[in-house]
């Protein structure tokens, strides 16, 4: 996992709610982590994400988990970007996404 960590993609709350001290402190990114997220899904954007760390269910038994709405891929984002101009609070964890909801 290459964690790209400078000053140009940590935003104002990794400061404010103590996430780079905890980083500098433990020297952890997430590895070993897997966390769900019940959304809307998630659009597989490369720049972002590791893909091959992200895994999913549809709420109706398919694969498919692709975000209709968005807001999936913003709650995924937070927890696990690790892109140029956006790093998440955990970007060395695995993601399972539930798409739940649709509509």
């Amino acid at each position: 996992m290459n964690i790209k960590l400078n000053n140009l993609n940590k935003d104002w709350w990794h400061t404010t709610y103590g996430i780079d001290k905890i980083w500098d402190k433990y020297k952890k990114y997430g590895e070993g982590v897997e966390i769900a997220v019940v959304d809307s899904g998630i659009t597989l954007n490369e720049s972002y994400f590791e893909l091959s760390s992200i895994k999913g269910i549809n709420s109706d038994g398919s694969g498919d988990f692709s975000d209709e709405k968005g807001h999936g891929t913003a709650i995924a984002g937070i927890i696990k970007a690790n892109g140029t101009n956006l790093i998440g609070i955990s970007p060395g964890s695995s993601l399972f996404i539930c798409k739940y909801y649709k509509n």
